[in-house]
């Protein structure tokens, strides 16, 4: 049921973001960086698994929110933050690992 809620509202945000994008200056990328990051801070699943379905893999986009949403996601699931931090090569970041 949880995995369903996130993947319907994952589409519902590709919709909302694809449908701003087509009016010109509505959105940019320091827009939709804001809007992931403080969306990070209320539902850091979601917003990971909109990160990794709306990135390549070395694109700015994911370089630069990755971490902040895989930091934002370690207080829900440290575990697969740390797995996603060593798979995209963040550990020096130390994600999900408490000292």
């Amino acid at each position: 049921m949880i995995l369903f809620a996130i993947a319907m509202l994952v589409g519902v945000t590709n919709r909302w973001i694809e449908s701003l994008k087509s009016v010109p200056g509505a959105i940019s990328e320091l827009v939709e960086s804001k809007w992931v990051r403080g969306w990070a801070l209320s539902d850091p699943v979601s917003a990971l698994e909109w990160m990794l379905q709306n990135s390549s893999e070395r694109s700015a986009k994911r370089l630069f929110l990755l971490p902040i949403v895989l930091y934002q996601h370690a207080e829900v699931d440290s575990e697969r933050a740390s797995e996603l931090a060593e798979k995209y090569d963040l550990l020096p970041y130390e994600i999900g690992r408490q000292n």
